[in-house]
């Protein structure tokens, strides 16, 4: 991706980082088309500190690894690993529920 598409995205994207909660659809649109792993690429760049989950249809192993050395947290296929994904986050939320619960006690 061209740094002149990155300065072309459209202003929620690069204010707001809670706009990449949104769905895929969403990221797509907004980033002018491009490949999800420029999307995960920019996050990373610009807001380090951002986790992202990637859900995908494509579940090919190279694909797959190239996210998670991007920097994803988890890579899962839409069609084959809903469950999986859903089973993640909840586990993650439960996780920083109870680190949150540990720091207020």
């Amino acid at each position: 991706m061209s740094p002149a598409m990155r300065r072309t995205w459209p202003a929620p994207w690069r204010s707001s980082p809670r706009t990449l909660r949104t769905s895929s659809s969403w990221t797509s649109s907004c980033a002018g088309g491009d490949l999800g792993i420029d999307v995960l690429r920019y996050v990373k760049q610009h807001h380090a500190n951002i986790e992202v989950i990637v859900f995908s249809q494509l579940n090919w192993t190279a694909v797959r690894k190239t996210h998670m050395e991007a920097g994803a947290i988890a890579y899962f296929d839409k069609g084959l690993e809903f469950q999986q994904a859903r089973d993640f986050i909840a586990d993650l939320a439960n996780a920083r529920s109870a680190g949150a619960s540990e720091l207020e006690g």
